[in-house]
């Protein structure tokens, strides 16, 4: 089980090219079955503002519910313990909010990799990033 990051689903609703290219093989994988993933309510929060302020909307709203619905994807409530833990990162880390409460999540369900473009997760030292690239390559997609 990986913990994916809100840019995994945001970068290929919004963009083109290889970033988004490389998000979209691993969503493909995840929606196969080939991974499992964990993210939080926060990522429907950020994908709706993220694609309603450079698309629209009603776009938001679609790709809000199609992360909420993803197979193989588990989205878990963002619990008190976890804005503790959350701020605890911060101390430690210097993490923005949004950054330290998605590693929180992921800490605190026991799960210690990371799918995510945003490397200030890379001073997480309990965290293994995983770029869109590295998952792409670990899976042979």
């Amino acid at each position: 089980m990986m913990y994916c990051d809100s840019n995994l689903f945001i970068y290929p609703a919004i963009y083109v090219g290889g970033k988004a290219a490389m998000a979209g093989k691993v969503l493909e994988a995840l929606a196969e079955g080939k991974l499992e993933g964990l993210t939080c309510s926060l990522t429907i929060d950020e994908v709706l503002w993220i694609v309603w302020k450079n698309a629209s909307k009603v776009a938001a709203i679609e790709q809000a519910k199609r992360v909420l619905e993803f197979p193989n994807l588990k989205v878990v409530d963002t619990r008190a313990s976890d804005m503790r833990k959350a701020m605890d990162l911060i101390k430690k880390y210097d993490l923005r909010p949004r950054d330290a409460i998605h590693a929180a999540c992921s800490l605190n369900h026991a799960i210690f990799s990371i799918i995510s473009d945003d490397a200030d997760f890379d001073a997480v030292g309990e965290l293994k990033r995983l770029s869109f690239e590295d998952v792409v390559s670990m899976q042979r997609l």
